[in-house]
């Protein structure tokens, strides 16, 4: 009988023991406003890519395995089929993509290793009225900071929803 209990009881201990050490909090303190600042940095140069043009840019800012969508209920694209439609906007000389950014929040994980990014600019060839908010998440792994989800939404103000409806 105390064998059997001295068995279960190293059993427990071994099962215990050999679990995956889950790490909420990092192993040294992140200075978040650094993390910020990083990010604040690479959404610069995303924009800045997508102004120029720079194909190239833009395409080394996206995770391989990311989700990009669209403001249209249907548009759900993998990274090369969100390239492949940046490079026809690109090709498309009657529209120049100026998008300055006149709110931007960021939001980071307590262990510094991605963020939401919350933007908020106005798209004049596609709508002089209403405002586009882009919601973007982003993450670090192997000391590099990859896009791996962007939402783009047109946005309005309360009460401006019921003359939206009308309109449609």
């Amino acid at each position: 009988m105390k064998t059997n209990i001295l068995f279960v009881f190293l059993a427990i201990v071994f099962f215990v023991g050999c679990q995956p050490k889950v790490q909420d909090k990092p192993d040294k303190p992140v200075d978040l406003a650094s993390v910020k600042d990083s990010i604040s940095l690479i959404m610069d140069n995303y924009f800045k890519a997508i102004n120029t043009k720079d194909l190239e840019a833009y395409s080394s800012l996206l995770a391989d395995d990311g989700l990009f969508c669209g403001t249209d209920p249907d548009e759900f694209w993998s990274k090369n089929e969100v390239v492949d439609l940046m490079k026809q906007q690109f090709a498309d000389t009657s529209f120049n993509w100026n998008i300055s950014p006149d709110k931007q929040e960021i939001k980071v994980s307590p262990n510094g290793m991605s963020a939401i990014i919350v933007n908020q600019y106005l798209v004049t060839q596609l709508s002089p009225k209403i405002p586009m908010r882009e919601i973007t998440y982003i993450n670090k792994a192997e000391n590099k900071w990859l896009i791996s989800f962007t939402g783009y939404n047109f946005i309005t103000e309360n009460e401006n929803v019921d003359k939206l409806n009308q309109a449609l």
